[in-house]
């Protein structure tokens, strides 16, 4: 779980373009706070989505609306801190936000379409056999991993336009316009 949070750590690091790694152990102590924190959000995405699937009882229209958000919400949530915190700069928190919106909106569509797969097209399991649920969860993890490192970029990428100097957006802009 180390050696993954200090990769994630390096590809955003990179993505900002950041050339120093944050002291040791501020590194230890977020990776801490997210080991700690990271399992129970899932847990509670992943009840909450059986719960809106309706395999936890049935509940009333208003509540099921909440329920069917509530993914969503905690999927932003956590994009959004996973942009703003881990990268050793500062990150506007615009930023960030608009990149856990697009990454937790790509979650959701990807489960959903991932649930549709595995229910509809069931011929994964006659080629595996007992070994579907392996291809089936490295797709998953390439998935998510595509899902985070573009939703990083574009993050990235909004930050680093801001930055790019008055004279370079100047000279940018006199040669896109006519003469």
């Amino acid at each position: 779980a180390v050696a993954m949070l200090l990769t994630v750590e390096n590809a955003l690091n990179q993505m900002w373009q950041v050339k120093k790694n944050r002291p040791f152990f501020r590194r230890v102590g977020l990776y801490l706070l997210m080991l700690v924190i990271g399992p129970p959000v899932l847990g509670l995405s992943f009840y909450l989505l059986a719960v809106s699937a309706g395999l936890i009882g049935t509940l009333p229209r208003s509540l099921a609306f909440l329920v069917d958000l509530a993914p969503l919400v905690l999927g932003v949530t956590a994009m959004t801190s996973l942009f703003y915190f881990v990268p050793n700069t500062t990150v506007r928190l615009q930023d960030a936000i608009a990149g856990g919106v697009m990454a937790s909106v790509a979650f959701e569509l990807g489960k959903r379409g991932f649930a549709m797969y595995l229910v509809k097209v069931p011929t994964y399991k006659a080629l595996y056999g007992t070994f579907a649920v392996l291809p089936m969860f490295l797709l998953w993890v390439y998935f998510s991993w595509l899902v985070t490192l573009l939703a990083a970029m574009m993050t990235a990428n909004l930050e680093l336009g801001r930055r790019r100097s008055p004279a370079r957006r100047r000279a940018s802009h006199a040669r896109a316009a006519p003469t």
